[in-house]
C-alpha cells in the first residue's frame, strides 16, 4: 500500500505543491484537486469530509491512507477511522498511532466483504440502543456518531431528518441542546 499513514499530511502535499498558506479556502480548486490526486487521495472522498467536517481545515493535519484521508481526532473531533485491506490494517494503525492525533489506533474486523477491516483511533462509537427504543433513542446514536466525528450540526440534522424525519431531528436537537 503506497498510503499507508506514514506520509506527508495534505498541508505538506499542498505546501509541496506550491499552495498558499491560510486554510482551504484561499486554495484554487485545480491546485488542491491536482494535489490530492498526484498523493493518490480520492478527490469524492475530500469533498466528503470537506462538507461535514465542522472544521474543514482538519483535512489539513490529515494523511492519506489508501484513496482516503485520515483526519486526526483533535480540535472538536473525538475518533476517526479509514479502511484499509486486511494485509495492510496494521501497518497502518502503526503508522497513526506514532503521529499525534490518533490516540489508540487499533485495527477492527468487520463481517463485511466489501470492506472488512477498519483502522479507528480515538474514542468508540456510542452503543446500539436495544431493537426496540424509539426512533429518537436511535437518532440520538446518529447524533451521538456525528459529533464524535466532528461533524457540522446541519450535516447531523440532515442525517436524522433524513432517516427519521423532521420531527424526531427537532426532538434529538432540542434534548441535547442543540435548538432545531
Amino acid at each position: 500500500m503506497i498510503n499507508d499513514g506514514s506520509g506527508p499530511t495534505l498541508a505538506q502535499i499542498l505546501e509541496e505543491a506550491g499552495a498558499p498558506d491560510g486554510g482551504l479556502g484561499k486554495i484554487a480548486p485545480e491546485l488542491l484537486e491536482r494535489a490530492l490526486l498526484d498523493a493518490g487521495v480520492g478527490v469524492s472522498q475530500f469533498r466528503y469530509l470537506f462538507e461535514r467536517l465542522a472544521n474543514p481545515d482538519l483535512l489539513l493535519l490529515a494523511v492519506p491512507v489508501g484513496k482516503d484521508l485520515a483526519v486526526p481526532a483533535v480540535l472538536g473531533r473525538r475518533a476517526g477511522c479509514v479502511f484499509a485491506p486486511d494485509d495492510d490494517a496494521a501497518t497502518v494503525a502503526r503508522n497513526l498511532a506514532a503521529r499525534p492525533g490518533y490516540p489508540d489506533a487499533r485495527v477492527v474486523s468487520y463481517d463485511d466483504e466489501e470492506y472488512p477491516t477498519q483502522v479507528r483511533w480515538g474514542g468508540d462509537e456510542a452503543p446500539l440502543p436495544d431493537w426496540e427504543e424509539s426512533d429518537t433513542e436511535w437518532a440520538r446514536l446518529t447524533a451521538a456518531d456525528g459529533r464524535m466525528y466532528g461533524y457540522h450540526d446541519d450535516v447531523i440534522r440532515e442525517a436524522i431528518t433524513g432517516h427519521y424525519g423532521r420531527a424526531v431531528a427537532n426532538e434529538v436537537l432540542r434534548i441535547e441542546g442543540h435548538e432545531p
